[in-house]
């Protein structure tokens, strides 16, 4: 045995407290790190997940020009609404769900109370596959042929201090500027 092995066996027979003590830490040092490291792997899924499942899907297809120039001319980067297109797309390998929106911003308002707001314009019947991330605290999702249906977040609805049922008036500019 060489020298250094001689002091750690010395050393450990020696204090036997002190070298319990020393384990401990150690141990206790490496699962904390174990359990944080579990915690933030498991936020950073749960944060993809919602991303995915309730805003954006893996993939967002748009213009090039629509981040540079969008937000003074949202509807003129509108991609064209060719027959077919979204076929196309739903044919490519890997692809489970093609799902149209048109993000738009404006006021809504209760009676006196009026408040700006960032939404999505989307077909119900297409989002199931992407609602599973925005749980309804009250009242239901939307639904096919519910034209005049919104959801509203949490905040958004305690702000305008609207329940489900409530009319609410939402204005926003249409692609004609008006």
């Amino acid at each position: 045995m060489n020298v250094l092995g001689l002091l750690v066996t010395r050393s450990l027979l020696l204090s036997p407290r002190r070298s319990a003590i020393a384990l401990a830490a150690t141990g206790l040092g490496v699962t904390a790190l174990i359990v944080a490291g579990g915690f933030i792997d498991s936020l950073l899924i749960k944060l993809r997940d919602d991303t995915i499942y309730s805003q954006l899907g893996h993939m967002r297809i748009e213009r090039p020009e629509l981040a540079e120039r969008g937000l003074r001319e949202p509807y003129a980067h509108l991609l064209p609404a060719a027959p077919g297109a979204a076929d196309e797309i739903k044919a490519l390998p890997g692809v489970r769900a093609v799902v149209p929106r048109l993000s738009l911003a404006g006021l809504i308002s209760v009676g006196e109370t009026t408040l700006s707001f960032i939404g999505h314009a989307v077909q119900p019947d297409q989002e199931h596959a992407f609602d599973r991330g925005l749980p309804i605290v009250s009242g239901e999702p939307l639904r096919t042929g519910d034209s005049d249906g919104v959801v509203l977040g949490a905040g958004l609805a305690a702000g305008l201090g609207v329940k489900p049922g409530d009319k609410v008036v939402a204005l926003v500019n249409t692609a004609g500027g008006r």
